[in-house]
C-alpha cells in the first residue's frame, strides 16, 4: 500500500511534465533537382502555461546557401558535364576534378553562367567537382561510365 502511495504521485507528476513539453516540428523544402533549400523548425505550445518568453511558439527558419546557386548535370555521365550557375557570382570562380585517390586530374575556370567541362578522356569511375568561389566551396560527386 506504500508503494501505491508513492507510484501514483509519480505517474501524475510525469504525465504533466510531459504534457508542458512543447512540441517540435521539422519541415523541409528542396528545389526542383532535390537540393534542400530551406529547413522550418516548426515549435507549439500544447497548454497556456507559459514559463518564460523565449519558449514561446513560432517558426525558426534556415536559409541553406550555396546548395541552390549550381547545377551540375548530367549524373551519372559519359563524359561531358554541364554546369550552371543560378545568379552571377561575385569574384573568379575555379574548379577542378579529383578521382577516389585525391588526385588532381583536371582544374579549370568557370567564365559564364553556363560551363561545360569534358571528362571524356579520364577512366570510368568516382570523380569528385569541386567549384570555389570567394564565398561558395561546393563538392559534387561525379560517376563516369
Amino acid at each position: 500500500m506504500k508503494a501505491v502511495r508513492y507510484i501514483l504521485p509519480l505517474l501524475i507528476l510525469v504525465f504533466l511534465s510531459s504534457a508542458l513539453c512543447a512540441q517540435q516540428i521539422v519541415n523541409f523544402e528542396y528545389d526542383l533537382a532535390g537540393n534542400r533549400v530551406l529547413r522550418y523548425l516548426d515549435t507549439k505550445k500544447s497548454t497556456e502555461a507559459e514559463v518564460d518568453s523565449l519558449f514561446k511558439a513560432g517558426t525558426i527558419t534556415d536559409k541553406i546557401t550555396g546548395d541552390n546557386l549550381i547545377r551540375v548535370y548530367p549524373n551519372p555521365t559519359y563524359g561531358i558535364i554541364n554546369v550552371e550557375f543560378m545568379e552571377i557570382i561575385e569574384g573568379q570562380t575555379v574548379y577542378f576534378i579529383t578521382d577516389q585517390n585525391g588526385r588532381q586530374v583536371m582544374t579549370g575556370k568557370t567564365n559564364s553562367l553556363s560551363n561545360t567541362i569534358d571528362i571524356t578522356h579520364q577512366s570510368r569511375g568516382v570523380y569528385y567537382l569541386v567549384i570555389k568561389a570567394p564565398e561558395i566551396y561546393q563538392v559534387y560527386k561525379i560517376i563516369k561510365q
